[in-house]
């Protein structure tokens, strides 16, 4: 994917009145296990919402939805001698599709990883399955609501793989800050 459209698809989620349970943004959260437990409850809360992928963004104010910049740099982060990228893929049951994108807003570094919905069953980062609520992560076994309409969905076939050139409608402009 070209790096103008990952900032369309960057500006439509700037867009949002807020973070929602498949759209994150953080500022310089390093914590690998925390970034497994992000991609987990986004890609499961991706899929109890019918969105077809979850996004944390680096680099994001919180309550302007303008870059501030980053110091993380997942393409250089390593986990003892092992990459973030291919740690992560190891931690997550069963493997996510996710892509990791850094780039420049606004002359700012920006890094935005995103995480294709589940389809099939929920995504457990270690042993522990997560869904996303606004600002926070929450283990399933203390939702079972969520993890039962999950449940349906999978055991239906209801969702399905989207493409990822189809994930946002096109955007006027690519400057959105």
């Amino acid at each position: 994917m070209r790096e103008e459209e990952i900032e369309k698809q960057i500006c439509s989620l700037l867009a949002l009145p807020r973070e929602t349970e498949w759209v994150e943004f953080k500022h310089n959260n390093t914590d690998p296990e925390e970034i497994g437990e992000y991609l987990s409850a986004l890609a499961n809360s991706a899929a109890l919402t019918y969105q077809p992928y979850g996004f944390i963004i680096w680099s994001i104010d919180d309550t302007t939805h303008k870059p501030i910049g980053t110091s993380f740099a997942p393409h250089r982060y390593k986990i003892g001698s092992e990459e973030l990228e291919s740690w992560l893929v190891r931690l997550l049951t069963p493997r996510l599709d996710f892509r990791i994108h850094e780039l420049e807003l606004a002359g700012k570094p920006v890094v935005a990883f995103d995480i294709q919905r589940r389809i099939t069953r929920l995504c457990d980062s270690r042993t522990l399955s997560l869904f996303a609520s606004v600002a926070t992560k929450r283990n399933s076994r203390n939702i079972p609501k969520n993890s039962a309409v999950c449940g349906r969905v999978f055991s239906k076939g209801i969702l399905k793989p989207i493409s990822r050139s189809k994930m946002f409608p096109a955007i006027k402009s690519s400057v959105c800050w």
